[in-house]
């Protein structure tokens, strides 16, 4: 498998932008193809996770601006 290397997640949106910490994928010559599967998906889990948060802060700013613009 050729996937080894650093990876990071970074997601962007029009209320900013977020970025995982750098995660390294090893090369484990007993286990290699398992490790690798299950750092993947360890990586797939932290890019799901930040960009949830980006799409829960963006939720929670449009209706503070909305409430904001009702209360004006």
């Amino acid at each position: 498998m050729e996937d080894y290397g650093k990876y990071r997640c970074i997601a962007n949106n029009t209320i900013g932008r977020s970025q995982s910490e750098v995660a390294v994928l090893k090369r484990d010559h007993k286990d290699g193809e398992e490790t690798s599967t299950s750092q993947m998906t360890t990586i797939a889990v932290l890019c799901a996770l930040v960009a949830a948060l980006i799409c829960l802060i963006t939720v929670l700013v449009k209706h503070r601006l909305r409430n904001g613009d009702e209360q004006a």
